[in-house]
C-alpha cells in the first residue's frame, strides 16, 4: 500500500507543493528517491534518533520514499516531518486516509522537536487539495500569505503531531484575521508628492500617464532639478497591489534574504550604479550539494513596483543592454548547467540621467558647462540606441517654464498626489473594462499626425507603437476627467508625440552639435586645462 502526504519546501523565490509517497514491505533497506543520497542518509539517521527520543516504534522492513517533483530537492529542508508521518502511517500508527489531505512543514531535531526553517517566509500554500497543515509551534503566518480556507495546527514535537492525527489529543487551529484593503488605500511616500513639486506641469502629466499605461520613462536634466524626486512621486501614485501580488512580492524578497513589511504597497527599488549584472538580473549560485537555487535580482524585486535607475549612464554596459529583455519580455531567464529558471521582471522602469558629465549641458545659459560637444555626445550615446528606443515617455526637467505657476487650463488632478491618484485609478479601471471588448479606435487625423512625426524624426516601428500606446493612456486619463467615447483624438496623439523628444534629430542638433554656452571646443579645452 502506498501512503501519500504533502509538504512545501522552498526553492528560491517560489515554492512548489511536493507529494511524498511511502511504501513498506519485507526487507531491511531504506531509500529516499528524489533527493541526494548523502542528504537522504543523514535524514534517516536523524529520524531514527527522533523516534527513539519520542518513544516511538522504529519500524523494520524495506522502506521506500519518493519525493515528487524531485528535480530540485537536494537538501531536504522542510521534509522531515512529512517523511516521519509517512513512516508512522505505513507502520500502522496513523490511518493512511488521515494524512492524505494533510501537509506538514518543519524540521525535526534529535529530540523530536519540530522546528522552523530559516527560509520559512519562502514557503507558500496555494493548492486547495491540502485541507490542513501542521506547522512548528510559535510560527505566526502573515494573514495575506495564506488562503482563508486553510487550517493551521501548530505542533511542538513529533508526538504531538501523532496524537493530533490519531485523535487522541486534538490541537486547535490558529485563528487568522484576513485584511481586506479598500480600493481607496494607496501607497504613501512621506517625502515626495505632487504638491511638493514646483511647477513641472508637463512632468506631472507624464508621471500620471506612465502609471496608467505602465510605460517606461526617462527623466533628464541638470543636477537638482527634481529627477529623483519625480521617481519617488511616481511610486506614490501607484495603486495598492492585490493580496496575491503582495504575497508574490514578499516571497521574492524572502528569497533574497529581505523582508517586505508593507504587504500591499508596491516595492520601490533604486540600486546603486555600481550594481553588477548578477545583482541586477539575478543569479543561481551553486551550493555544496551541487544544486542551484535562483536568487532574484533588483528587476525581479521591483516586479509590480518601481525600478529607479538613477544616474543611468554610470551603470555597466551589461546592465544597460540587459534591460532590453526586461522591457520587451517582462521576465528574466537564468540558464545554468543544472537547468533554467524564469523570474518575473516587469517593473515600472524609471531612468534618470544627466545630459553630460558635468550635468549642465541643457542649461548652459544658466550654468557653465565644461564639456565639449564630443564629450557630451559620447556621454549621451550610452543611453541613445536600443534602450532609448524602448522608453515611451521622455521628460526634460528644469526647463525655463518648469517652476512657473500652474496655467489656467491645468487640471486640478495634477496639483496633489491624492487627486491625481483618484483620477489614475478611474482611468485604469476604464482601461480594464474597455480592453476586454475591443482596442480603442484612432481617428484618421491622429494617425496622420503619428505618421508625419515618425517620418520627420526617423522613428522605428517600436517607437511608433510606444507613442500610440502613450496616446491611448492620455485618452483614458482624459476620459476619466471629462467622459466621452474611447477614441484616440488629435489632442491625445499630440501630447504623446510631445513626450518623445530625446531621440529627435532637432533636439540632438540643438544640444549636442554646438559648443557649450556658445563657446568653441578650443575654449572649453583651455578651460579644462586652466
Amino acid at each position: 500500500m502506498i501512503i501519500e502526504t504533502f509538504s512545501a519546501p522552498s526553492s528560491g523565490p517560489t515554492a512548489t507543493l511536493v507529494t511524498i509517497q511511502f511504501r513498506m514491505d519485507k526487507g531491511l533497506q531504506a531509500h529516499i528517491s528524489g533527493m541526494q543520497s548523502q542528504a537522504a542518509k543523514d535524514l534517516l539517521v536523524k529520524l531514527r534518533q527522533a523516534f527513539l527520543e519520542q518513544k516511538l516504534h522504529w519500524p523494520r522492513g524495506n522502506r521506500t520514499w519518493h519525493v515528487q517533483p524531485s528535480a530540485n530537492w537536494g537538501h531536504p529542508a522542510g521534509l522531515d516531518l512529512s517523511i516521519a508521518l509517512c513512516m508512522l502511517a505505513g507502520s500502522g500508527g496513523i490511518p493512511p486516509s488521515r494524512i492524505r489531505k494533510v501537509g506538514s512543514l518543519g524540521l525535526l531535531g534529535l529530540r523530536g522537536d519540530v522546528q522552523a526553517h530559516p527560509d520559512w517566509q519562502r514557503w507558500v500554500v496555494e493548492d486547495e487539495s491540502v485541507e490542513e497543515w501542521l506547522i512548528p509551534h510559535g510560527w505566526k503566518p502573515e494573514t495575506l500569505q495564506l488562503p482563508p480556507h486553510l487550517r493551521l495546527h501548530p505542533v511542538r514535537t513529533l508526538r504531538e503531531a501523532l496524537d493530533h492525527l490519531t485523535g487522541r489529543k486534538k490541537i486547535a487551529p490558529l485563528t487568522l484575521t484576513h485584511r481586506n484593503p479598500t480600493p481607496a488605500e494607496t501607497p504613501q511616500d512621506a517625502l515626495a508628492g505632487l504638491e511638493d513639486l514646483e511647477g513641472e506641469w508637463t512632468a506631472r502629466l507624464g508621471l500620471s500617464l506612465a502609471v496608467i499605461g505602465h510605460h517606461p520613462m526617462i527623466l533628464m536634466g541638470a543636477p537638482g532639478t527634481g529627477k529623483s524626486m519625480c521617481a519617488r512621486i511616481l511610486h506614490g501614485l501607484l495603486p495598492l497591489m492585490r493580496p496575491s501580488e503582495g504575497h508574490a512580492v514578499r516571497k521574492r524578497f524572502a528569497a533574497r534574504g529581505l523582508v517586505h513589511d508593507a504587504l500591499l504597497v508596491p516595492p520601490f527599488r533604486s540600486p546603486h550604479s555600481g550594481a553588477s549584472a548578477a545583482g541586477m538580473f539575478g543569479h543561481c549560485p551553486v551550493r555544496s550539494n551541487g544544486l542551484t537555487h535562483p536568487i532574484p535580482g533588483e528587476v525581479t524585486l521591483a516586479h509590480h513596483g518601481v525600478l529607479c535607475l538613477d544616474e543611468f549612464t554610470e551603470f555597466s554596459r551589461p546592465v544597460i543592454e540587459g534591460l532590453r529583455t526586461v522591457i520587451d519580455q517582462g521576465q528574466i531567464a537564468i540558464a545554468r548547467a543544472h537547468g533554467a529558471v524564469r523570474l518575473p521582471a516587469h517593473p515600472l522602469l524609471v531612468i534618470t540621467s544627466n545630459p553630460c558629465a558635468c550635468g549642465y549641458r541643457l542649461h548652459a545659459d544658466r550654468h557653465r558647462c565644461h564639456c565639449t560637444p564630443g564629450e557630451s555626445r559620447r556621454y549621451f550615446q550610452r543611453i541613445k540606441g536600443p534602450v532609448l528606443d524602448r522608453l515611451a515617455i521622455h521628460i526634460e526637467t528644469g526647463t525655463p517654464d518648469g517652476g512657473s505657476p500652474a496655467p489656467d487650463n491645468c487640471p486640478s488632478d495634477l496639483r496633489t498626489s491624492a487627486a491625481a491618484r483618484l483620477r489614475i485609478q478611474k482611468a485604469m479601471e476604464l482601461r480594464r473594462q474597455t480592453h476586454r471588448q475591443r482596442r480603442p479606435h484612432v481617428e484618421p487625423e491622429a494617425m496622420r499626425m503619428l505618421e508625419r512625426a515618425a517620418l520627420v524624426h526617423h522613428w522605428s516601428l517600436r517607437a511608433k507603437g510606444a507613442v500610440q500606446q502613450v496616446a491611448a493612456s492620455h485618452m483614458w486619463w482624459r476620459i476619466a476627467g471629462e467622459s466621452g467615447p474611447a477614441c484616440i483624438r488629435s489632442v491625445d496623439m499630440e501630447m504623446a508625440i510631445g513626450f518623445r523628444i530625446f531621440d529627435r534629430a532637432s533636439w540632438m542638433n540643438a544640444h549636442f552639435r554646438k559648443s557649450a554656452g556658445g563657446r568653441s571646443a578650443a575654449d572649453v579645452q583651455r578651460a579644462h586645462k586652466s
